[in-house]
Protein backbone atom coordinates (compact mmCIF):
# COMPACT_ATOMS: atom_id res chain seq x y z
CA UNK A 1 0.00 0.00 0.00
CA UNK A 2 1.52 3.34 -0.89
CA UNK A 3 1.37 6.13 1.39
CA UNK A 4 -0.51 8.63 -0.09
CA UNK A 5 -3.62 5.49 0.25
CA UNK A 6 -2.73 4.41 3.36
CA UNK A 7 -2.89 8.64 4.75
CA UNK A 8 -6.60 8.30 2.48
CA UNK A 9 -7.47 4.90 4.43
CA UNK A 10 -6.62 6.53 7.72
CA UNK A 11 -8.73 10.16 7.11
CA UNK A 12 -11.60 8.17 6.08
CA UNK A 13 -11.84 5.55 8.84
CA UNK A 14 -13.93 6.40 11.53
CA UNK A 15 -16.39 8.73 9.49
CA UNK A 16 -19.59 7.87 7.99
CA UNK A 17 -19.95 7.30 4.73
CA UNK A 18 -21.61 10.47 2.45
CA UNK A 19 -22.63 8.36 -0.33
CA UNK A 20 -25.91 9.96 -1.56
CA UNK A 21 -28.52 6.97 -2.41
CA UNK A 22 -31.05 8.49 -5.27
CA UNK A 23 -34.52 8.37 -4.29
CA UNK A 24 -35.62 7.62 -8.40
CA UNK A 25 -33.75 5.44 -10.35
CA UNK A 26 -31.44 6.91 -13.24
CA UNK A 27 -33.47 4.71 -15.37
CA UNK A 28 -36.16 6.24 -15.27
CA UNK A 29 -34.55 9.95 -15.46
CA UNK A 30 -33.12 8.55 -18.81
CA UNK A 31 -36.32 7.57 -20.07
CA UNK A 32 -37.90 10.52 -19.20
CA UNK A 33 -35.34 12.84 -20.80
CA UNK A 34 -36.02 10.75 -23.84
CA UNK A 35 -40.00 11.11 -24.21
CA UNK A 36 -39.09 14.77 -23.51
CA UNK A 37 -37.09 14.84 -26.55
CA UNK A 38 -39.32 12.91 -28.38
CA UNK A 39 -42.21 15.73 -27.53
CA UNK A 40 -40.06 18.15 -27.99
CA UNK A 41 -39.26 17.02 -31.53
CA UNK A 42 -42.96 16.12 -32.66
CA UNK A 43 -43.84 20.24 -30.58
CA UNK A 44 -41.61 21.62 -33.19
CA UNK A 45 -42.79 20.17 -36.15
CA UNK A 46 -46.27 21.52 -35.28
CA UNK A 47 -45.30 24.54 -34.95
CA UNK A 48 -42.94 25.03 -37.71
CA UNK A 49 -45.64 26.30 -40.11
CA UNK A 50 -47.00 29.37 -37.56
CA UNK A 51 -43.33 29.75 -36.90
CA UNK A 52 -42.37 30.50 -40.49
CA UNK A 53 -45.24 33.14 -41.21
CA UNK A 54 -43.96 35.22 -37.65
CA UNK A 55 -41.10 35.26 -38.78
CA UNK A 56 -41.54 35.96 -42.63
CA UNK A 57 -43.63 38.69 -41.61
CA UNK A 58 -40.79 40.75 -39.46
CA UNK A 59 -38.46 43.23 -40.91
CA UNK A 60 -35.03 41.36 -40.99
CA UNK A 61 -36.95 38.38 -42.66
CA UNK A 62 -38.09 40.62 -45.62
CA UNK A 63 -34.07 42.24 -46.31
CA UNK A 64 -33.26 38.57 -46.93
CA UNK A 65 -34.14 37.98 -50.66
CA UNK A 66 -33.54 34.09 -50.61
CA UNK A 67 -36.53 32.27 -48.77
CA UNK A 68 -34.27 29.15 -48.66
CA UNK A 69 -32.13 31.40 -45.98
CA UNK A 70 -35.08 32.45 -44.10
CA UNK A 71 -36.44 28.54 -44.05
CA UNK A 72 -32.76 27.67 -42.87
CA UNK A 73 -33.16 29.94 -39.87
CA UNK A 74 -36.43 29.01 -38.52
CA UNK A 75 -34.74 25.24 -39.08
CA UNK A 76 -31.62 25.99 -36.90
CA UNK A 77 -33.53 28.02 -34.53
CA UNK A 78 -36.12 24.99 -33.75
CA UNK A 79 -33.24 22.42 -33.21
CA UNK A 80 -31.49 24.86 -31.25
CA UNK A 81 -34.47 25.39 -29.05
CA UNK A 82 -35.38 21.42 -28.69
CA UNK A 83 -31.52 20.81 -27.78
CA UNK A 84 -31.30 23.58 -25.24
CA UNK A 85 -34.90 22.72 -23.61
CA UNK A 86 -33.72 19.32 -23.33
CA UNK A 87 -30.06 20.17 -21.70
CA UNK A 88 -32.32 22.69 -19.15
CA UNK A 89 -34.67 19.78 -18.27
CA UNK A 90 -31.73 17.48 -18.08
CA UNK A 91 -30.57 20.07 -15.52
CA UNK A 92 -33.99 20.59 -13.73
CA UNK A 93 -33.82 16.33 -13.78
CA UNK A 94 -30.92 16.60 -11.94
CA UNK A 95 -31.33 19.30 -9.77
CA UNK A 96 -35.00 17.34 -8.03
CA UNK A 97 -32.88 13.96 -8.12
CA UNK A 98 -30.38 15.38 -5.80
CA UNK A 99 -32.93 17.43 -3.43
CA UNK A 100 -35.50 14.45 -3.04
CA UNK A 101 -32.65 12.44 -2.48
CA UNK A 102 -31.24 15.10 0.45
CA UNK A 103 -34.34 16.33 1.70
CA UNK A 104 -37.03 13.23 1.41
CA UNK A 105 -34.67 10.06 1.30
CA UNK A 106 -37.73 8.07 2.16
CA UNK A 107 -40.27 9.17 0.13
CA UNK A 108 -39.43 6.45 -3.00
CA UNK A 109 -41.74 3.80 -4.60
CA UNK A 110 -40.79 0.66 -6.50
CA UNK A 111 -37.78 -1.45 -7.08
CA UNK A 112 -34.45 -1.11 -7.57
CA UNK A 113 -34.45 -0.49 -11.28
CA UNK A 114 -38.06 1.33 -11.71
CA UNK A 115 -37.55 3.41 -8.04
CA UNK A 116 -39.20 6.50 -8.29
CA UNK A 117 -39.39 9.59 -5.28
CA UNK A 118 -41.94 12.05 -4.64
CA UNK A 119 -40.32 14.95 -6.28
CA UNK A 120 -39.07 12.59 -9.39
CA UNK A 121 -42.77 11.44 -9.67
CA UNK A 122 -43.57 15.31 -9.93
CA UNK A 123 -40.99 16.73 -11.98
CA UNK A 124 -41.50 14.02 -14.64
CA UNK A 125 -45.21 13.81 -14.68
CA UNK A 126 -46.09 17.47 -14.60
CA UNK A 127 -42.94 18.02 -17.04
CA UNK A 128 -43.98 15.53 -19.75
CA UNK A 129 -47.76 15.91 -18.98
CA UNK A 130 -47.28 19.71 -19.81
CA UNK A 131 -45.43 18.90 -23.31
CA UNK A 132 -47.88 16.52 -24.05
CA UNK A 133 -50.83 18.83 -23.27
CA UNK A 134 -49.17 21.44 -25.18
CA UNK A 135 -48.82 19.36 -28.12
CA UNK A 136 -52.77 18.37 -28.08
CA UNK A 137 -54.00 21.38 -28.09
CA UNK A 138 -51.56 23.04 -30.15
CA UNK A 139 -50.30 25.40 -28.44
CA UNK A 140 -47.21 27.75 -29.09
CA UNK A 141 -46.83 27.98 -25.28
CA UNK A 142 -47.83 26.21 -22.77
CA UNK A 143 -48.85 29.09 -20.83
CA UNK A 144 -51.21 30.00 -23.10
CA UNK A 145 -53.97 27.64 -21.95
CA UNK A 146 -55.68 27.26 -18.44
CA UNK A 147 -55.63 23.75 -19.02
CA UNK A 148 -51.98 23.51 -18.51
CA UNK A 149 -51.97 25.85 -15.24
CA UNK A 150 -54.57 23.41 -13.74
CA UNK A 151 -53.14 20.31 -14.58
CA UNK A 152 -49.52 21.28 -13.30
CA UNK A 153 -51.27 22.24 -9.64
CA UNK A 154 -53.22 18.95 -9.23
CA UNK A 155 -50.17 17.04 -9.95
CA UNK A 156 -48.48 18.74 -7.27
CA UNK A 157 -51.11 18.67 -4.98
CA UNK A 158 -52.18 15.05 -6.33
CA UNK A 159 -48.78 13.62 -6.08
CA UNK A 160 -48.07 13.47 -2.50
CA UNK A 161 -50.67 10.98 -2.17
CA UNK A 162 -49.01 8.39 -3.96
CA UNK A 163 -46.10 8.17 -1.24
CA UNK A 164 -49.01 8.58 1.44
CA UNK A 165 -47.87 5.87 3.71
CA UNK A 166 -44.41 6.87 3.89
CA UNK A 167 -45.24 9.97 5.51
CA UNK A 168 -48.31 9.12 7.29
CA UNK A 169 -47.15 9.33 10.56
CA UNK A 170 -45.10 12.85 10.27
CA UNK A 171 -45.39 15.89 11.69
CA UNK A 172 -47.88 18.61 10.15
CA UNK A 173 -44.59 20.47 9.42
CA UNK A 174 -43.04 17.70 7.85
CA UNK A 175 -46.64 17.08 5.51
CA UNK A 176 -46.75 20.68 4.58
CA UNK A 177 -43.25 20.87 2.99
CA UNK A 178 -44.06 17.51 1.75
CA UNK A 179 -46.59 19.26 -0.37
CA UNK A 180 -44.79 22.23 -0.61
CA UNK A 181 -41.89 21.08 -2.66
CA UNK A 182 -44.38 18.99 -4.73
CA UNK A 183 -46.06 22.01 -5.97
CA UNK A 184 -42.96 24.05 -6.62
CA UNK A 185 -41.80 20.98 -8.22
CA UNK A 186 -44.65 20.88 -10.45
CA UNK A 187 -44.47 24.33 -10.99
CA UNK A 188 -41.33 24.90 -12.30
CA UNK A 189 -42.25 22.49 -15.55
CA UNK A 190 -44.06 26.02 -17.10
CA UNK A 191 -41.03 27.57 -17.19
CA UNK A 192 -39.07 24.83 -19.06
Amino acid sequence: MTSSSMSVQQATEGKPSRTLSRSTAPFVWICSAGALLGLLLLRSQQLHGAVSVKVAQTDAARAISDPAVTELAVNVGFYLGVVLSTVLSTLYFSLISTAESSFFPGLKRGGLRFRVGLLGCTAVVSLLGVQLVSLLLTLSSPKDHWLTFLYVALVGACAPFNFRKQWSGSSSKTIAAIFAASIATAAVSLAL
